[in-house]
């Protein structure tokens, strides 16, 4: 059977709930339950599940379980086939990860690694030479920015990169459908550099890594649906991705 497209799947009425969808699809969807009976049932099962579960299991406990699950060390027991992260996750466990931010959200932010020994490296060409850039540094219009990456263990890779106005740019692979093949253990340059231009507040740059093949689209679709978060924000992939996150903050009023 079809599964009817306006209904909303279950991962993105979670990341509703966290507020963790772009502005415009959190505003269709509140406007949709105004009217929709069905989604106001769904939304009061997700809050009834929510306060049964932070009845029955202390926060701290409740709290360890989500991080393992975060982390990818515990497999879903209901056999769920989503491959996106907030779907492998409980209802209610999502929801207790909106309840309690600040004990998960530091965890999560910066350029950190989740899953693996993979790297992000940034440079700067200036007219000296080459400057290495570090998490949070501030970049400006026309900065030509060169990425290096370290693969570690893992073998398949996409780079790719969301602006201030929710422009995605994929820089590895250079084309084609498939993550690219990373020389194991072995840091790579990319062959081009990467021009900054005059989008606003940022640029996140994502190194997702894999040991077993996948392709860009799924990378390319995770960036889309936090393009336009305020927050830093992993990807919702599968826990046995690794990510790193690299970030610059943008000064629009002057260029190197």
């Amino acid at each position: 059977m079809n599964q009817d497209p306006t209904t909303i799947p279950d991962w993105k009425l979670e990341r509703y709930v966290l507020g963790e969808l772009p502005k415009p699809e959190l505003e269709s969807i509140r406007k949709r339950t105004e009217s929709d009976e069905l989604l106001q049932t769904r939304l009061r099962a997700l809050e009834q599940s929510d306060a049964e579960v932070r009845s029955t299991y202390p926060t701290g406990e409740m709290t360890a379980g989500i991080r393992r699950r975060l982390n990818g060390s515990e497999r879903s027991e209901q056999g769920l086939s989503s491959r996106w992260l907030w779907a492998a996750l409980p209802a209610a466990a999502a929801i207790i990860l909106f309840v309690y931010p600040m004990t998960l959200r530091d965890e999560l932010d910066g350029n950190r690694i989740k899953g693996g020994d993979s790297a992000l490296f940034l440079y700067r060409k200036t007219a000296d030479g080459v400057e290495e850039l570090k998490n949070g540094d501030i970049a400006s219009e026309h900065d030509l920015i060169q990425i290096k990456y370290k693969p570690g263990t893992l073998r398949y890779g996409v780079i790719l990169s969301i602006d201030g106005r929710g422009t995605v740019t994929v820089h590895l692979p250079e084309s084609g459908k498939s993550a690219s093949e990373l020389k194991k253990g072995k840091a790579d340059t990319l062959s081009f550099s990467y021009e900054l231009d005059d989008a606003p507040a940022r640029e996140r740059f994502f190194f997702v890594s894999s040991d077993t093949p996948f392709e860009v689209r799924m990378v390319l679709d995770a960036a889309k649906s936090i393009a336009f978060s305020d927050g830093e924000m992993m990807l919702a992939l599968p826990g046995d991705f690794s990510q790193y996150i690299f970030t610059l903050k943008k000064d629009t009023g002057h260029a190197n």
